[in-house]
């Protein structure tokens, strides 16, 4: 009876060089993908939760302190005036961590931060509240538009809203723009997201 005996085939040096250049390609195309997939997803989720939250608050504080329109606001640049009004107005509605007072001479100017049990944070300042969805933003001049979001106080309406909700989606992208040299570079980037049923539209400048 004849045995066959067959030697086994492996992989050569080249072979091997060309399926971890392969896996290298794929890996640098599909990587920066799900992570920038993953950090819009986290904006997102957080500045719906945001949203919410704050207005929550508010309408509990409007039911024991009456009408927004009947409040008293502080200045854009009183951060003492903003710990009064957070005081006030919002402390008592609010789950945090710590707060703190802020001295910034641009936007979103000096005011009032409150850290939340999520790791973001917010900015009181006059009628303007600055939304950080990481915290450690606070304050970063870099890619606002990733990472600082504006809303307003509208008194008539007891409630807060993206800065610029009213604008046309024309003027929304001025102030939503990471091309714009000005401190306004994010602005209305709330509002394009809310707009879009709070998802980062394919357009919005990442």
């Amino acid at each position: 009876m004849k045995h066959h005996y067959y030697k086994k085939q492996g992989f050569t040096l080249a072979e091997v060089l060309i399926t971890l250049g392969i896996i290298g390609v794929v890996a640098a195309l599909v990587i920066p993908a799900k992570i920038e997939s993953y950090q819009k997803k986290r904006v997102e989720v957080k500045l719906e939760k945001f949203y919410s939250t704050f207005n929550q608050a508010l309408r509990r504080s409007v039911e024991e302190n009456g009408s927004m329109q009947g409040w008293v606001y502080n200045g854009w640049y009183d951060s003492e005036g903003s710990k009064i009004f957070w005081q006030k107005y919002l402390e008592p509605y609010f789950s945090y961590v710590e707060t703190k007072e802020n001295s910034w001479a641009v936007w979103p100017t000096t005011g009032y931060e409150v850290l939340l049990q999520d790791g973001s944070s917010f900015n009181i300042s006059g009628t303007w509240i600055t939304f950080y969805p990481n915290a450690k933003d606070s304050g970063n001049r870099e890619k606002t538009w990733r990472t600082t979001f504006l809303f307003s106080v509208h008194k008539d309406k007891n409630a807060i809203l993206p800065y610029g909700i009213t604008n046309n989606r024309a003027n929304l992208y001025i102030e939503c723009n990471k091309n714009n040299p000005y401190q306004s570079a994010s602005k209305s980037c709330a509002a394009v997201i809310m707009k879009n049923g709070w998802k980062i539209p394919e357009n919005y400048p990442w």
